[in-house]
């Protein structure tokens, strides 16, 4: 029988205690998977299970939400063997009360940076619906390659060449109405939630329960624009998906040049613009393919016996350690 002698990465993932070899394929040996994956089983001494890189994706709300919007979205990756992320962006929803009307797009932008620091979430898949859109962008000014991929769900996103950007840049024409909103019903400190049915949730029951969980804007968030050094994404793996049912007028200039761009992989789902709400499983679909996530576990299921492993000098390469060769059937 002949034997497979590949080299191997030792990868150690400190927020789950989970010790895998990944392979130079992309594929990956480990002792175990989490009990999600391997229904409980324990494969035993001397073998491992043949199944993939673990993929860490951080889904991001959009304005006046919070991460408990992406609940469902997030239940069915983790199903499908990510680990997943929903940070809440501070003064909103479950982090309200840290609510300032000096929290701004760039408070924002360092809530998701110190996320991927200190997670060590590098190569992950940064996903952002609508306002997060600008977040994105400051995070990939700033991290670059270090997130995998960039996916804008039905969100804002810098024209190319951009150096200055907010919230407040995307429709310009807008900007009396946002701040007499702002400086009138917001008192001058916030942007109010807008009502359900801006977001496409129509439902008399689903927007009820939507509005009672949407919290306001700080000013700062519309008023404050951010420096991008690196013009935000741009030149770094990055994908768009639009809402078709109905468009979202407020974003129809930015789907508009997206998708004539060659540089962006470009997806549309037939949904309103709170597709994570209203088409949960697809949109999890989506965000799943756009990820690589197929291919990354189409061999997940087989076992493999292990002649034998051989490991080399160790050396840290960041946060993979190399150790040799690992020779199996």
């Amino acid at each position: 029988m002949k034997k497979r002698i590949l080299s191997l990465f030792n990868y150690f993932n400190a927020a789950t205690g989970r010790k895998t070899i990944r392979l130079a394929s992309g594929h990956v040996l480990c002792h175990r998977l989490p009990p999600a994956l391997s229904g409980g089983v324990d494969f035993g001494a001397g073998h491992f299970y043949a199944g993939s890189v673990l993929l860490n994706i951080v889904l991001v709300h959009g304005a006046f939400h919070g991460g408990w919007c992406w609940s469902e979205v997030a239940a069915e990756l983790s199903r499908r063997g990510a680990r997943v992320h929903t940070p809440t962006l501070t003064g909103l929803a479950d982090r309200q009360h840290l609510f300032s009307p000096s929290v701004n797009l760039a408070t924002h932008v360092k809530d998701i940076v110190n996320l991927i620091e200190y997670e060590k979430l590098d190569d992950c898949v940064l996903v952002g619906h609508s306002y997060a859109g600008n977040v994105l962008s400051g995070v990939g000014d700033q991290l670059r390659e270090r997130v995998g991929h960039y996916i804008f769900v039905d969100a804002s996103v810098p024209v190319n060449g951009s150096t200055h950007w907010g919230w407040a840049h995307l429709n310009p024409e807008s900007t009396p109405d946002m701040m007499e909103l702002l400086n009138t019903e917001g008192r001058g400190m916030m942007i109010p939630p807008f009502p359900a049915a801006a977001f496409g949730i129509t439902d008399p029951a689903q927007a009820k329960a939507l509005e009672a969980q949407l919290t306001p804007m700080p000013r700062g968030c519309f008023t404050d624009a951010i420096e991008l050094k690196n013009c935000g994404t741009e030149g770094l793996r990055r994908s768009y998906i639009a809402a078709t049912n109905p468009p979202y007028a407020r974003m129809a200039r930015t789907v508009a040049w997206v998708s004539a761009d060659p540089q962006w992989t470009f997806r549309e789902i037939d949904s309103a613009h709170d597709m994570m709400i209203l088409k949960p499983l697809e949109t999890a679909e989506i965000i799943w393919a756009l990820a690589d996530g197929g291919q990354r576990t189409e061999d997940r299921g087989q076992r493999t016996e292990v002649v034998g492993c051989e490991f080399g000098t160790v050396v840290w390469i960041g946060r993979l350690t190399w150790c040799g060769t690992l020779e199996y059937l």
